[in-house]
């Protein structure tokens, strides 16, 4: 699919390896091992496995406007405070789209989210007609929340984001709760929680 990272550069010469090999195996215990490790008080850590031409390490760093970092367990309770939206910087004409579908659109693939049919995954994706286009979404809250706060999450952040995200040709609310994201192209594959309207 497009645009699968907000930013990224590859280099075609490195990164390659065989399924199976022991590069994989490093490679997915340090990423395995990264929600578990990291301490993050000070907002930037490395980590590293593996030896020689099996040597893989990892560096995160938080955005240098995240001014709190906390070893505070989060678990289960939202974050309001660490949120911010990204938004295309061309507008679309007002006469042919109006902020009450794709507040419905967003509603509908919240409900999906968090249906009991699906409990533990919180996240879901479609596609809707607005006017002349359609538009692409998805919504996804972090698996330690409930339903009730995948809910108030993304309700919260689609009104407190909403001058940033209504009439752009696209845009992302991005938190460590709850991520909105619409766009005028899709971005998702289509699986058991997309929503064609």
């Amino acid at each position: 699919m497009t645009n699968a990272y907000l930013q990224h550069k590859c280099f075609v010469s490195q990164g390659k390896y065989k399924p199976g090999s022991e590069y994989e195996k490093d490679l997915i215990d340090i990423i395995d091992s990264l929600p578990l490790t990291s301490n993050f008080t000070r907002g930037f850590e490395m980590s590293s496995s593996g030896e020689g031409p099996n040597y893989v390490s990892v560096t995160h760093q938080c955005r240098g406007d995240s001014y709190v970092i906390s070893a505070v367990n989060y678990f289960g309770k939202i974050d309001y405070d660490n949120n911010f939206c990204i938004s295309n910087a061309k507008k679309f004409s007002v006469g042919h789209y109006s902020n009450v579908p794709w507040g419905i659109f967003i509603d509908n693939l919240t409900t999906i989210a968090i249906s009991e049919k699906n409990p533990t995954e919180l996240y879901a994706a479609g596609e809707r007609k607005i006017g002349r286009d359609k538009v692409y979404g998805m919504v996804q809250c972090t698996q330690d929340l409930s339903s009730k706060g995948c809910l108030e999450c993304v309700t919260s952040n689609s009104v407190n984001f909403q001058k940033c995200m209504f009439y752009k040709r696209g845009a992302r609310v991005i938190g460590r709760s709850c991520n909105i994201r619409y766009e005028f192209y899709p971005f998702v594959a289509v699986g058991p929680n997309y929503l064609k309207t």
